[in-house]
């Protein structure tokens, strides 16, 4: 009777087991699953930044008035083939050719560093953001970024980076 009822405790243990092996292959599965879809979001959302980067460049060529914080991401790919994506801050031009300052920390690419002066390349734009009058303009991924935060993140976020997401 005491076999019995050890092997009963020790199959029960197995089962259990293998349920929760079958719950973390599909919770592992899940997270794949949306770490794909997190990329399939943002790799449009590159391609919408991309496609309207004209408006960047006209709206810090006029340098209007009440506008202010010129960034653009670049994407960069590294010899793994893994991506990553680098705010460029402190914009300038020269003739049609714009420059910035490496703003993001590369984690990825050592193809620049954190403070480098870079050529900016229209081809690798994935994102780009300016203030207008305390409005966000551009800034796709931010957007993106702040749709998954609580109420209260969104407006913790809001008045850390001072800005209007309306």
């Amino acid at each position: 009777m005491k076999k019995t009822i050890i092997f009963a405790f020790l199959g029960l243990i197995i089962l259990g087991s293998c349920k929760d092996s079958r719950e973390n292959a599909v919770d592992a599965y899940k997270a794949v699953d949306k770490q794909k879809q997190e990329e399939i979001i943002l790799d449009s959302l590159g391609q919408v930044a991309n496609s309207s980067f004209a408006d960047f460049r006209k709206a810090f060529a006029e340098q209007k008035e009440g506008t202010s914080n010129f960034f653009v991401k670049e994407k960069y790919v590294n010899d793994a083939n893994r991506e990553e994506h680098l705010w460029i801050r402190d914009i300038t031009a020269k003739g049609d050719t714009l420059y910035g300052v490496v703003d993001s920390k590369p984690r990825v690419t050592n193809k620049v560093k954190h403070n480098d002066t870079i050529v900016i390349d229209p081809a690798r734009i994935s994102d780009w953001m300016y203030y207008d009058n305390g409005k966000l303009v551009g800034g796709f991924s931010l957007r993106y970024e702040r749709s998954k935060l609580s109420v209260e993140e969104q407006k913790e976020f809001d008045e850390k980076y001072n800005v209007s997401f309306e």
